[in-house]
Formats: C-alpha cells, sequence, structure tokens
C-alpha cells in the first residue's frame, strides 16, 4: 500500500476540501512526500486502483476531472464544489478550465467505434497506425476509441 498517497488524501482533504491527481500535481503540492515526479509516479501505480473508494471513506462526496494550465487533465475529488476551481487556482497557481462533474473518479467519454479500418492502417497499435490516422485528420483512433496524443512523437523524438 501506498503510506505516502493515503497520508498526502487525508490531508489535502481535511487542509482544503479537495484532492488532486494525475499529472504531477501530488509531487508539486507536496514536495516533502515525494523525491522527484518518478517516485510520486510509482506510488501512484500503486495507490490508483483503489483510490475511487479510499477517497469515498476519506468523506469525498464529489469527482470532477479538469485542465490545468500547463499541466493538463487532472482528476479532482472534493467534498463541496462551492468555489472549486478559485480554490484550486490559488492552491495552484495555475489557471482551471473546463471544470466538469464526472460519476467514477476514473469516468472517460465513450468513444466512437468503428467495425473495420481504412484500407492501409495498421489493426495492431503502432508508430505507423498513428501516423496514418493523423494523415487522415482523425483526432481520434476509429478502433481502440483513445484520443491521438500529438506530443507522442516530441516525446519519442521523432519530430
Amino acid at each position: 500500500m501506498s503510506g505516502k498517497h493515503d497520508r498526502y488524501c487525508h490531508e489535502m482533504l481535511a487542509h482544503t476540501g479537495f484532492v488532486i491527481l494525475g499529472g504531477g500535481m501530488p509531487r508539486e503540492l507536496r514536495p516533502d512526500l515525494w523525491a522527484t515526479r518518478f517516485n510520486e509516479g510509482t506510488d501512484a501505480s500503486v495507490f490508483m486502483p483503489r483510490a475511487e473508494r479510499f477517497l469515498i471513506e476519506c468523506r469525498a462526496r464529489m469527482f470532477f476531472a479538469a485542465d490545468l494550465a500547463g499541466v493538463g487533465e487532472v482528476r479532482i475529488a472534493a467534498k463541496a464544489e462551492h468555489r472549486l476551481a478559485e480554490r484550486i487556482a490559488e492552491l495552484t497557481g495555475r489557471t482551471v478550465s473546463n471544470l466538469r462533474a464526472i460519476r467514477t473518479l476514473f469516468e472517460f467519454a465513450p468513444a466512437p467505434k468503428v467495425e473495420k479500418l481504412p484500407e492501409g492502417i495498421p489493426e495492431y497499435p503502432s508508430r505507423a497506425r498513428t501516423e496514418a490516422l493523423e494523415a487522415q485528420g482523425l483526432e481520434v483512433d476509429p478502433l481502440y476509441g483513445t484520443k491521438l496524443d500529438p506530443r507522442g512523437k516530441q516525446r519519442q523524438g521523432i519530430a
């Protein structure tokens, strides 16, 4: 069990009324708990499968998804919605946009599925598949329903 994430969640809910998960925000908000972002990510891989149940036990009543400037999409568990975007902005110093309620902590929008791919596109995940889908101007993989990552090439050193 990840005692550091347990502690992070307990203390954030007690002091701020919300918990931000994802995007390296736990490490940014509590650098005393993790030496590096890698350490926080490793701990998160143990904590996340049980995160929703744990947060409900800690009195988190609502779940949200939001976009934080410079971070991307994060998940938020909160006790109350009142001034949530303002409170997050005050704590993190980042602009909060597209704050929306979700039913579960890891709820994702269903993507449209197709039965057959256009000719010339491999059916297995690969760099060639992503490039072929991008060339057709698609933003969502039609078979898997996942969003294409425009930054993926930069991270892999391709662009």
